[in-house]
């Protein structure tokens, strides 16, 4: 059995855990040495502070991916285990909305933050403007060059990408062994943008579009390479670098070996680079206690102070600092190349603007081996990289959405004209079922419903979700509100309920609107809809309206179940009134209707709750689908019905010229006659009965076959 030392230490002490990961024994050093300065700083001015490190290696886990995967489980918990947690910067956007906004909440905050702020840092450790981590120290790429054979050529450090393939054609032909001409890092990504940006016409062009003319200037260039000089695998660059068998190589700048010149990577142009850029942040869990916080903010403070920057990361280690003023202390610039890092041209977008990094990695990774094996062109290659994080959106340069747009603009349209139709003297006999002020609110509800889906056309955004959300609501709402008056106003058998909303109609309208309105407020207010992002493999991704908030969906479904209560209401009341002979035609225009809503309502449902991964089908249903409930509620309502009625008035009115013509010609008029009286004089019999029954005990089926109210 193993003899083991326990060191039992009693005290009352905060204990803050340091959480971060290592793969080499140099960067384990660096965090025990770390670690082991702010205890004897915590013990030596009384913080009450002892700092825990929970270093995760090859030791105890399986991969960097694993950690990753580790710390974002933990940092979505209540409580979590972890007050500081360490992470390479290609992870800022996973973790970021779970880290502590630091800004204001540090000992000397103005001029501790100033001290970091660069444009790469910024980009690095904020998210909304907000500060959640600073770095602990920063790499960049750069390009290691073999001392010994530039010398023993005499050439000098390549500042352009041809230069470098001169240089090393020349020297791989006098050597004629094994010497490889260059080598890139293994990361691919990193490796695909340092060129593109290398490839900008100067120092102040931006990072080209993904699809520009520049990026397949530098693919080209690129393959050029591979096929010129280089031909080992990437997978060990270091081993190369060590053994010195490889003229240029292309490696992180925490590479410490010197055989080699290391300088800012080549270019298109001399004067024109692209380095990849890399911070391990360490950044504050915002969910643990405000004691454990404040402990924790005191440890970040140290970390990032500027003697523990000098005297620990830049002198021992020989690491960079993200402090710029630092590389104009001459102390420190006999210690490592100032100037290097002054010349150095970072690119940190687009790689920093990912979620997913890991997935995005091994995409573009197969995606170049496939190109660089010539299986797929240039073009190809970047519009399935720009595929991968691209979002999609329903626009009019897609044909369908400029149709669904047109359709939607023409149905607008047609809406407003028939709202004039309301005030023309020889249409109001069509529109006797509402009072103008009903059909004007009917009108009204049509248009917002057309308008929540052409928000949908363009760039969705979290407030376009929410107003979307907000009058599509109304307009459901603002449907059912004159058609219930009607009804329930037109009820069978007179009530005090049905006689109160008679004659409180206003009050009635106001209590519905500014019930579903208080609620749209609320959800403004709340804000709590966001755009989430549909990732869609080998296809695109597009976005949808989405709320997570517990109370802003608990409201949401209180408005669609109000709005399908006042549907419900409307069902049954058309079920009484379906033989009161005054709403003969409307209740069986509003059944059509109605019936309809119901097949369009849950055809909308079907296509929300089913996962469908193509935004266009997606969006063309969507918007398809409400554009058909507001033709049946308004158009057929003010176009269609009209026009069966005229049809119908037409061939009514045929059928009695026929049937007077066969009258005045037939001697068994009167016999027809006759009869059709005795059947036409039944009816007042069966309406006898009808009304012998006691109101107060009539049925469902009476209230039913009611012809008018109060039968």
């Amino acid at each position: 059995m193993n003899n083991k030392n326990f060191t039992f230490i009693f005290t009352n002490a905060k204990i803050i855990s340091f959480a971060t990961y290592s793969d080499n024994l140099y960067d384990e050093d660096l965090y025990h040495t770390i670690t082991d300065e702010f205890n004897n700083f915590s013990r030596e001015n009384n913080l009450d502070i002892e700092l825990d490190l929970v270093l995760f290696s090859n030791k105890n886990v399986s991969s960097k991916n694993e950690y990753i995967s580790i710390i974002e489980s933990n940092l979505r918990k209540i409580s979590n285990s972890f007050d500081l947690v360490a992470f390479d910067s290609v992870y800022s956007k996973l973790f970021s909305s779970n880290l502590l906004n630091i800004e204001g909440k540090l000992f000397n905050d103005t001029n501790h933050i100033n001290m970091y702020f660069s444009n790469e840092t910024y980009s690095l450790c904020t998210y909304s403007n907000q500060w959640f981590g600073l770095p602990l120290f920063l790499n960049y790429k750069v390009l290691y060059s073999n001392k010994n054979f530039l010398k023993n050529y005499n050439e000098e450090i390549p500042e352009t990408w041809d230069e470098l393939i001169i240089i090393a054609k020349k020297i791989l032909e006098k050597e004629n062994n094994n010497l490889i001409g260059y080598n890139d890092n293994e990361n691919a990504v990193f490796s695909l943008f340092e060129y593109i940006y290398s490839f900008r016409d100067n120092t102040t062009s931006p990072f080209p579009e993904i699809t520009d003319k520049i990026v397949v200037n530098a693919l080209q260039k690129l393959i050029h390479i591979k096929n010129e000089i280089s031909t080992a695998d990437e997978r060990y660059n270091e081993v190369l670098l060590d053994s010195k068998s490889i003229i240029f190589s292309n490696s992180w700048s925490n590479y410490k070996n010197d055989d080699y010149f290391v300088s800012k990577l080549p270019g298109k142009t001399k004067g024109i680079s692209g380095s990849s850029y890399s911070e391990l942040i360490i950044g504050i869990s915002k969910k643990n206690s405000s004691d454990n916080i404040n402990a924790a903010l005191r440890v970040l403070e140290f970390f990032t102070s500027e003697n523990v920057q000098k005297e620990i990361i830049i002198k021992k280690y020989k690491l960079f600092s993200a402090i710029k003023n630092i590389y104009s202390d001459e102390e420190i610039c006999l210690i490592i190349d100032c100037e290097l890092i002054k010349s150095i041209q970072s690119v940190t977008e687009p790689i920093y603007l990912i979620q997913n990094y890991n997935n995005y990695s091994k995409k573009v990774t197969k995606l170049l081996y496939n190109f660089f094996s010539g299986s797929t062109t240039a073009d190809k290659l970047l519009t399935d990289i720009d595929d991968i994080t691209r979002i999609y959106y329903y626009s009019l340069n897609i044909p369908i959405g400029l149709i669904m747009f047109i359709i939607s603009l023409i149905i607008f349209f047609i809406v407003i004209g028939s709202i004039i139709a309301l005030f023309i003297e020889r249409f109001k006999k069509y529109f006797k079922f509402l009072s103008l002020d009903l059909w004007i609110i009917y009108s009204l509800a049509s248009l917002l419903y057309i308008s929540s889906e052409m928000i949908y056309f363009w760039e969705l955004t979290p407030l376009k979700c929410e107003i979307s959300h907000a009058i599509m609501i109304m307009g459901s709402c603002l449907y059912f509100i004159p058609i219930l008056h009607k009804l329930i106003t037109n009820f069978p058998r007179k009530t005090r309920f049905s006689e109160y909303i008679k004659y409180h109609k206003y009050l009635y309208i106001t209590i519905i609107i500014s019930f579903q309105g208080i609620l749209n407020i609320i959800l403004l207010i709340l804000s709590s809809y966001t755009v989430m992002n549909v990732m869609v493999e080998n296809d695109k991704n597009f976005g949808l309206c989405m709320t997570f908030h517990p109370l802003a969906n608990a409201i949401a479904q209180i408005q669609v179940l109000f709005n399908l209560l006042l549907y419900s209401c409307s069902c049954i009341l058309v079920f009484f009134e379906w033989n009161i002979t005054e709403t003969y035609k409307d209740i069986r225009a509003l059944t059509v209707i109605l019936c309809v809503d119901g097949i369009t309502q849950f055809l909308l449902t079907v296509v929300v709750f089913t996962n469908i991964r193509n935004y266009i089908v997606y969006y063309t249903l969507h918007i398809g689908i409400n554009l058909l409930y507001v033709i049946m509620n308004h158009i057929y309502m003010f176009v269609i019905r009209i026009w069966i009625e005229n049809k119908n008035k037409k061939a009514n009115e045929e059928e009695v010229f026929i049937k007077e013509l066969v009258k005045f010609n037939s001697p068994t008029t009167y016999i027809i006659n006759s009869s059709s009286i005795q059947t036409s004089d039944s009816c007042p019999s069966n309406n006898s009965k009808a009304k012998s029954i006691n109101n107060r005990s009539i049925g469902l089926l009476d209230l039913h076959f009611a012809k008018a109210q109060n039968e």
